[in-house]
């Protein structure tokens, strides 16, 4: 435990020291008053400073960023303020991407669902209980050594702070490019992180796109000259009747309507499709129950559907119907050959 609480000590310092260091021009003894009143304690910290200070200085070499910089009168700062030692601690990047993310978020309502940040709260407690335990209790849909989301806090920063973002994209079955890119709002579906915004082409031609972040191929860096493009979209609404991510320009939603087995009713009540999901009487007989749902269709609906292929039955629209006997062929084509 001992060890535990002296580690947390220390990285509680390094907080203290990055963010002084961004601001610039700052001594040992700024620094040691800083930690006094963060880590509320009186305890001369002098020679532990100087030691975390000759650390961060191997660990921005380490990343192939300067060193700190310090004149003869014992100041010294980065030399760039947009350079953090933070994200290059090892084991502590996930408690440093939340307290910025959640700092953020108090100022900007809305932009990233509460109840991600509260499970991304549990998944952190579980992180630090694990030092004392060394069991896992608790287990979150991704994938451990899955690295798409590194880039997420450059893009939630990017939104917060109004700031044209470049970097290098690439597709899934395509090569890379450069993209300027004005991100407007963030969206995690099946585990993989989506982004929103207004893409910038060379003749300054502006379009809405959204783009995968397990696709961004190189670190977000802003573009300073570049006017922030806002966002001509109202996300508090424009999500409400997808499913997914994907949103047709000039679409218009439809009435899908479908039939569920019984004996698999409940389950789909209690999990629904869609919040627009309503019981549909109409399609109700001894062996179904209907459904109906208010969405636009997309890949990401049928998607959805044919993953209950077995238990749910479209019964409209026909064009919706019959993308869903093409895929029954398709499964038919592969198992009975």
């Amino acid at each position: 435990m001992h060890m535990t609480v002296n580690k947390n000590l220390k990285r509680k310092r390094w907080d203290v020291i990055d963010k002084l260091l961004q601001q610039g021009k700052t001594t040992y003894s700024l620094l040691e008053q800083a930690c006094h009143r963060e880590l509320n304690t009186e305890e001369d910290l002098y020679d532990l400073l100087r030691t975390d200070i000759k650390e961060i200085d191997k660990l921005l070499q380490k990343n192939g960023l300067p060193k700190i910089i310090r004149n003869k009168r014992g100041i010294f700062s980065y030399i760039d303020r947009s350079i953090s030692i933070l994200p290059y601690i090892k084991d502590r990047a996930p408690s440093i991407y939340f307290r910025q993310l959640s700092d953020m978020l108090s100022h900007s309502k809305g932009l990233i669902a509460e109840n991600w940040l509260e499970e991304m709260h549990i998944h952190l407690q579980e992180e630090n209980e694990e030092e004392l335990y060394n069991q896992r209790i608790i287990e979150f849909e991704h994938n451990e050594n899955f690295e798409a989301d590194k880039f997420l806090p450059n893009f939630f920063k990017a939104i917060y702070d109004k700031n044209a973002i470049s970097f290098q994209y690439k597709p899934y079955n395509g090569i890379s490019y450069s993209i300027l890119f004005h991100p407007h709002y963030l969206k995690q579906y099946h585990t993989i992180w989506y982004a929103y915004g207004s893409i910038e082409n060379d003749k300054k031609k502006i379009t809405e796109q959204c783009i995968a972040l397990d696709r961004v191929a190189s670190e977000p860096l802003i573009a300073r000259n570049i006017p922030y493009h806002e966002p001509e979209i109202n996300f508090n609404t424009y999500l409400e009747d997808i499913i997914g991510i994907t949103k047709y320009a000039h679409q218009k939603k439809s009435k899908i309507y479908l039939q569920v087995k019984s004996n698999y009713y409940k389950r789909i009540c209690n999990k629904p499709l869609h919040p627009s999901q309503c019981h549909y009487k109409d399609l109700d007989n001894e062996i179904w129950k209907g459904l109906i749902l208010d969405v636009h269709i997309n890949n990401e609906l049928k998607r959805l559907l044919y993953s209950y292929a077995d238990v749910i039955k479209v019964i409209g629209p026909a064009s919706l119907m019959n993308d869903m006997k093409h895929f029954s062929r398709k499964i038919d084509e592969y198992y009975l050959k």
